[in-house]
C-alpha cells in the first residue's frame, strides 16, 4: 500500500496493511544523527509528508549569531533568543503586545496574490529566505511527497495569535479584551484561509491540513471549555468546514491535557487528533474506548520511554499501540516530536517494536 492509503485507511476506518506512521525530530537530534528529515523518513518508511503555510503578518525577519545561542525575529511577530540547535524559545517581545500596536499592524493580515507565495516545501519558522513565487511554491510541493500522505501545516489562530500579542497577553486579553481578541482570531483565520485558497486553486496537491493549536498545559487546558467554545472554537469550525468542502482531512496538533475540548473538536468536525501527550491523563487506548467511532488519534508514545528504551518502550508501545488500532483509527506518532535524549539506536528499537506490532 501507499502512505496515502495507509493514511486515508487509518481516518477512515477501512482496511489496511499496517498503522501508518510519522515522526518529527529536534534540530539538536538531527544534528546527533546526522540525518536530514528526508533521509530519515526515507530509512524509516514514514507514510506522510510535510509542507508549511506562511499565515503569518510578515514582519521583518532576521537572526543574529550570538556563539553558543542565537537571537531572531519572525515573521509571526516574536523577539526570541535560544540556545542553538534546541527547540525551546525564551520569548523577548511581541509585534503587537500593546493594543495600539495591533491597530498599527493589523493591516498585515492579507494575502498577496502577486508577491511571494504563502506555501512552500520549507518551512517558515525563523525562516529569514524569501519564498518562491506562488506558481513555483506549488509546483515544488506537487513534485514533492510522491505517494505519500501530504500535509499542509499552519497554526491555529490561538497559536498564530498570541505569537504577535504575547502569551500572558492573549490569555489575559481572552477575558478582559474579548472583542480586540476575537479580531485578532479572525483576520488571522481569514489569511489562513485565503492562503490555502489561493494554493489549491493553483492546483496544489494536499491530503490534510496540520493545524498547530497547543491548547493545554500539563494539568489542565489553557482556559475553561466555556471560553474555548465563545472563541475559538467558531474560528475552528471556519477552518474544518473549508478543508472538509475541498476535500482535506484535519490534523490537530495540541500539546498538553486537552481532554476538556475533545467533544467540542468532534462537533467542529476534527479527523485527527495528535499528539496525545503522555505525561497527562490521555491515554490512546481510553480515548479510543470512548471517542473511537467519531475521531481518530495519532501520538501518545511517551519520548521520555524511548529515553529508557528497553522493556520500559516495549510496554509503552505494546500497552497503546495494539488496543489503539484495533479497527483503524489510530496512526503512530511521538507524544511530541524526537528530543536528542532518544539515540539513533534507541530510535531503531521504537521502529523494529513497530514493525513488530504494527501489523494487521
Amino acid at each position: 500500500m501507499t502512505g496515502r492509503e495507509r493514511f486515508l485507511g487509518a481516518i477512515e476506518r477501512t482496511p489496511i496493511d499496517r498503522i501508518p506512521r510519522y515522526d518529527g525530530f529536534w534540530e539538536e537530534t538531527l544534528n546527533e544523527y546526522g540525518k536530514t528529515p528526508q533521509e530519515l523518513a526515507q530509512e524509516f518508511e514514514y507514510d506522510a509528508v510535510m509542507f508549511a503555510l506562511d499565515s503569518s503578518m510578515r514582519f521583518p525577519t532576521r537572526r543574529i549569531d550570538l556563539g553558543t545561542q542565537e537571537e531572531g525575529w519572525d515573521r509571526y511577530g516574536f523577539h526570541m533568543k535560544r540556545n542553538k540547535g534546541r527547540s525551546t524559545l525564551h520569548y523577548l517581545d511581541f509585534a503587537t503586545a500593546a493594543p495600539e500596536d495591533w491597530e498599527k499592524h493589523r493591516h498585515r493580515f492579507t494575502v498577496d496574490k502577486t508577491g511571494e507565495s504563502r506555501v512552500d516545501t520549507d518551512a517558515f519558522f525563523l525562516r529569514t529566505s524569501p519564498a518562491p513565487s506562488w506558481q513555483e511554491a506549488v509546483d515544488r510541493i506537487n513534485a514533492s511527497g510522491g505517494d505519500k500522505f501530504r500535509f499542509i501545516n499552519f497554526y491555529g489562530p490561538w497559536e498564530g495569535t498570541w505569537r504577535h500579542h504575547g502569551f500572558e497577553n492573549t490569555l489575559m486579553d481572552m477575558i478582559c479584551e474579548p472583542d480586540m481578541v476575537e479580531d485578532m482570531f479572525d483576520l488571522y483565520t481569514d489569511t489562513a484561509l485565503g492562503a490555502l485558497d489561493y494554493a489549491l486553486e493553483l492546483g496544489m496537491q494536499a491530503d490534510a491540513v496540520w493545524l498547530v493549536e497547543d491548547l493545554g498545559s500539563t494539568r489542565a487546558p489553557l482556559f475553561s471549555p466555556d471560553l474555548y467554545r465563545r472563541l475559538l472554537k467558531p474560528r475552528h469550525a471556519r477552518i474544518m468546514d473549508f478543508a472538509h468542502a475541498h476535500g482535506l482531512k484535519v490534523v490537530m496538533h495540541s500539546c498538553g491535557e486537552v481532554s476538556a475540548f475533545i467533544p467540542d473538536l468532534i462537533d467542529v468536525g476534527l479527523d485527527v487528533l495528535e499528539a496525545l501527550q503522555a505525561n497527562t491523563t490521555l491515554h490512546v487506548a481510553r480515548l479510543k474506548a470512548q471517542y473511537g467511532s467519531r475521531l481518530s488519534f495519532m501520538g501518545n508514545i511517551s519520548v521520555q520511554k524511548m529515553a529508557e528504551g528497553g522493556g520500559a518502550i516495549r510496554r509503552e508501545m505494546e500497552e497503546k499501540i495494539i488496543p489503539a488500532m484495533q479497527g483503524g483509527g489510530y496512526i503512530y506518532h511521538s507524544d511530541h516530536s524526537i528530543p536528542p535524549e532518544v539515540t539513533y539506536d534507541k530510535y531503531c528499537d521504537v521502529m523494529r517494536i513497530l514493525d513488530e506490532i504494527g501489523k494487521y
